[in-house]
């Protein structure tokens, strides 16, 4: 039997369980782990056509810390009205 969605209502609750097991990888490898990742984020970043999560959100953002917002002048009007309040 399929399980409903965790999100919503439809179907009713989901009828499911969740086992959620974490591990330090420094405790068994030290940092050997991170050493990997780094080389394994790497190599998939060189790929071309490939993405990693998170890469359009960070792109957005130095993007915006590069260019600024643009505001319309009406609510930068007013948004400079209520500081001064």
């Amino acid at each position: 039997k399929d399980a409903s969605p965790f999100a919503g209502t439809a179907g009713g609750p989901p009828g499911t369980g969740q086992c959620f097991i974490a591990f330090d990888p420094q405790a068994f490898s030290g940092d050997v782990f991170a050493e990997r990742v780094a080389a394994l984020v790497a190599a998939i970043a060189d790929q071309e056509g490939a993405h990693l999560p998170g890469d359009k959100g960070k792109q957005a953002r130095q993007r915006t810390e590069r260019d600024g917002v643009q505001v319309q002048r009406d609510l930068l009007d007013k948004i400079n009205a209520w500081v001064a309040s």
